[in-house]
């Protein structure tokens, strides 16, 4: 089996993804990605990526050969990616796509990240002060009067969010490798699932 490709977006939006669902979260024009961390295959560094950065040429040839990408609630992160990146990047099939949610899911494990990771005693674990922040940073610090919308971006937070993001992709990856794939039985309804949304 080829290398797989692990990736993890964080973003902000005036929009409250919890009422509005991923879908219609990234259809909104005030929706952004801010950083992306990402690897290809199980060891190595992470890579990180911010707007503005060149291409990373490594992670986009891979998406593009159609070799598999792995990332927990992998549908969050491929519609991000596929919809706020800049549009010459190739996009994620969800064909090519694996999810370490649904595998744990599948194992009646828990479902967020932190307490799947904490369930398989895992040594990687979620960054539950860089959560702290993240769920800060995702959300306006205030609008003004005039409607400007100012964000918490200084560049300690920044810094401190991208290194949030890459414990996140090692966490992943390491439970990736932890727990078995989804079966073919399991795959197919879940495909033909998502191809419906």
């Amino acid at each position: 089996m080829s290398l797989v490709g692990h990736f993890d977006i964080e973003t902000r939006s005036t929009v409250d993804l919890k009422k509005a669902g991923a879908y219609r979260y990234f259809e909104s024009e005030e929706t952004e990605v801010i950083l992306m961390s990402w690897r290809i295959g199980n060891e190595g560094p992470v890579q990180r990526w911010r707007p503005g950065d060149a291409d990373p040429e490594a992670l986009l040839a891979h998406i593009e050969s159609g070799k598999e990408v792995c990332g927990h609630n992998i549908a969050f992160d491929r519609t991000g990616f596929n919809t706020k990146l800049p549009a010459h990047w190739p996009k994620i099939a969800i064909e090519q796509s694996d999810c370490t949610m649904a595998r744990g899911s599948a194992l009646a494990l828990p479902a967020s990240l932190d307490q799947l990771g904490s369930a398989l005693k895992m040594k990687i674990q979620k960054d539950a002060d860089g959560h702290r922040l993240m769920m800060q940073m995702c959300k306006p610090r205030r609008i003004e009067p005039d409607g400007t919308v100012v964000w918490w971006d200084d560049t300690v937070r920044i810094e401190r969010l991208h290194a949030y993001c890459d414990q996140d992709v090692e966490a992943e990856t390491a439970i990736a490798a932890a727990i078995p794939r989804l079966s073919p039985e399991e795959f197919v309804p879940l495909l033909f699932e998502l191809n419906s949304w």
